[in-house]
């Protein structure tokens, strides 16, 4: 995810999103991650979501950060940041919503 995050930071969104894909895919496959698992998928989760948000994919970037809140709650630095890009993103574009 670190890689990823460089590439968002230097404009490259489209190519971040492309590698955090199968880490999410990966996700999506484990109905109740381990705590390990949180702290790798958490960090994956927040990373897409503002990927997403510099995006312009409010809804989406709005559904990432409250999975890492709701699937990822063993990775408490991950949940306090997702809230606080969450409660920034509905201030900024107040129809955003999980759909």
């Amino acid at each position: 995810t670190g890689i990823a995050r460089e590439e968002m930071k230097k404009g490259n969104t489209g190519k971040a999103l492309s590698m955090l894909k199968p880490v999410i895919e990966a996700s999506n496959k484990r109905l109740m991650p381990s705590a390990s698992d949180s702290q790798l998928f958490g960090e994956a989760y927040l990373v897409h979501g503002q990927a997403l948000e510099k995006a312009g994919k409010y809804d989406d970037a709005l559904e990432s950060y409250l999975a890492v809140k709701t699937i990822f709650y063993h990775n408490p630095r991950a949940v306090a940041k997702a809230e606080q890009l969450a409660t920034q993103l509905r201030q900024k574009h107040p129809e955003a919503m999980v759909r």
